[in-house]
C-alpha cells in the first residue's frame, strides 16, 4: 500500500493504535468525546487522521489519572487542564504516602513476628515509640488480641504501650510473682463474702503491681503515665468506635462477684490517688 495514500483506519485497526478495544471508542463516541465517525460504503466506521488524533489525546489524558468527565470539561473549555492536573498530581502524593505507610506496617508487622495489633500508622517514630517496640516483643494470641482492640480504643501508640507493658511485667520475676498473687485473689473472691479480709489483701497487692510496673517502666526508660495521657492526641478515635472496642474487651469477661467488684473498686480509689 502506498503509505501517502489517503486511506481511513477501521475501528479495529485505531484501537490496536490506541491500545483500547473498540468496545472504548465506542463509549467514547456515545459520551460525545469523539464526534461520530465517518462510515464506508458497507456502513462501517472509519477515521481519519483528526479522529485518531482526538483519541490518543483522549488516552494520554486517561492514563494520566484524569476521568473521562473530566476529559470532557477539558475538551468542551469549562475546565483548564492545568488545574486537573495539579488535582492529579495531589492524588498521587496522597497515594504515595498511604503506600510509605503500607511499607512502613509491612515492616513492623514483619519485626514483631507477625503482630497485627502493632502495626497502625504511629506518626512520628520518636525515640520512645521506638524503645516502646523494642520492648514490646511478639505477644501471644491471647495478648495480640486484646492489643488489636486496645489499639481500636485508644490509639497504635497506646497499644505499643500496652505490649512493651505487658512485655515487662511477663519477664520480671518479681512483677510475674504479684500478677500471679493478684489473678490467685480474683479467683478466691469469685465465691467470697464482700467483707472477706483478702479484698484488702488483694487491693494492697494490685496497688503492689502497678507501682512496680512503673518502676519498670521508668528503668527501661519509659514514663507509661505520661506517655498514655500524651501520645499523639491526633489519634484519638471517634467515641462510638471507641465504646465499642471497649465493650468489646469485657464481652468475654466473666461478670464480677461482690467481692471482686469492691476489691476492683477499692483500688481503683486508691490508684487515683497515688
Amino acid at each position: 500500500m502506498n503509505p501517502l495514500q489517503h486511506t481511513p483506519l477501521t475501528i479495529g485497526q485505531v484501537a490496536e493504535l490506541a491500545d483500547v478495544s473498540p468496545r472504548t471508542i465506542r463509549h467514547y463516541h456515545q459520551v460525545g468525546l469523539l464526534g461520530e465517525a465517518e462510515r464506508d460504503s458497507a456502513g462501517r466506521r472509519v477515521y481519519r487522521t483528526s479522529a485518531i488524533a482526538r483519541l490518543l489525546w483522549i488516552r494520554k489524558l486517561a492514563d494520566l489519572g484524569l476521568s473521562l468527565a473530566q476529559i470532557k470539561d477539558v475538551a468542551d473549555g469549562a475546565t483548564g487542564l492545568e488545574e486537573l492536573l495539579d488535582g492529579v498530581e495531589r492524588e498521587l502524593a496522597e497515594q504515595e504516602a498511604r503506600i510509605a505507610r503500607q511499607r512502613e506496617s509491612l515492616r513492623l508487622v514483619r519485626a514483631a513476628g507477625g503482630a497485627p495489633a502493632l502495626i497502625g500508622e504511629v506518626g512520628s517514630e520518636t525515640e520512645q515509640v521506638s524503645r516502646m517496640r523494642r520492648l514490646a516483643g511478639v505477644p501471644g494470641e491471647q495478648q495480640r488480641d486484646m492489643l488489636l482492640l486496645v489499639e481500636k480504643a485508644f490509639g497504635p501508640q497506646r497499644a505499643v504501650l500496652q505490649a512493651a507493658t505487658d512485655n515487662l511485667a511477663a519477664t520480671d520475676e518479681h512483677l510475674r510473682a504479684l500478677t500471679d498473687r493478684v489473678t490467685d485473689h480474683y479467683e478466691h473472691l469469685a465465691t467470697a463474702d464482700p467483707d472477706d479480709p483478702r479484698v484488702e489483701e488483694c487491693v494492697r497487692d494490685q496497688v503492689e503491681l502497678a507501682e512496680a510496673v512503673r518502676r519498670a517502666e521508668l528503668a527501661a526508660g519509659i514514663d507509661g503515665d505520661a506517655l498514655w495521657s500524651d501520645l499523639a492526641p491526633e489519634e484519638a478515635p471517634d467515641p462510638e468506635v471507641k465504646a465499642l472496642a471497649i465493650q468489646a474487651m469485657t464481652s468475654e469477661a466473666p461478670q464480677f462477684s461482690p467481692a471482686q467488684h469492691r476489691a476492683m473498686r477499692l483500688y481503683l480509689a486508691r490508684a487515683v490517688h497515688t
